[in-house]
């Protein structure tokens, strides 16, 4: 639980830090990595936090999933590492492995939270995608945010 909630906080950490820098929504997530270097600031924080909460959530992720699904929490979990290692997603090689990650991410961690049951997180939560988007644009980093969001909340739950 203390490692899950470590996770949480680093990862909603980077995401204000990098609005701040930005004074901003960023496109996505991934595009902090580009924003952050643009203006001075250390890029490698991107890949800080998708990699350490990552490793952070995965032993908690994995124990409350069923044995039957727990490939999914280890996939998505992967493919977030894989998403901080590959942060470069303008370049060919690099973005193909960045893009395929990040598809692999949240494919994996949907399907996750919708076989346990939580269904209910993510629809909600994209529901109110709407409105950020409407509101400030920017709707791949609104989709990001609340599949987060949803795989933290799920796994809190099923903690308890």
């Amino acid at each position: 639980m203390i490692c899950m909630l470590i996770s949480l906080v680093l990862i909603a950490a980077y995401i204000v830090y990098a609005i701040s820098v930005m004074q901003g929504i960023p496109w996505s997530v991934s595009d902090t990595y580009y924003q952050l270097d643009k203006r001075g600031r250390p890029k490698w924080l991107f890949q800080a936090a998708m990699i350490v909460p990552a490793f952070l959530l995965l032993p908690a992720w994995l124990d409350v999933s069923p044995v039957e699904i727990q490939f999914l929490a280890f996939l998505s979990g992967v493919g977030l590492i894989f998403v901080g290692a590959a942060p470069c997603f303008k370049l060919e090689l690099e973005g193909k492995v960045h893009y395929i990650a990040t598809g692999v991410c949240g494919v994996a961690s949907l399907a996750w939270i919708c076989l346990v049951g939580y269904w209910l997180f993510p629809l909600l939560l994209f529901a109110s995608c709407i409105y950020l988007t409407y509101r400030y644009q920017r709707p791949m980093f609104w989709v990001e945010c609340s599949l987060f969001l949803s795989v933290y909340l799920t796994v809190f739950c099923l903690l308890l």
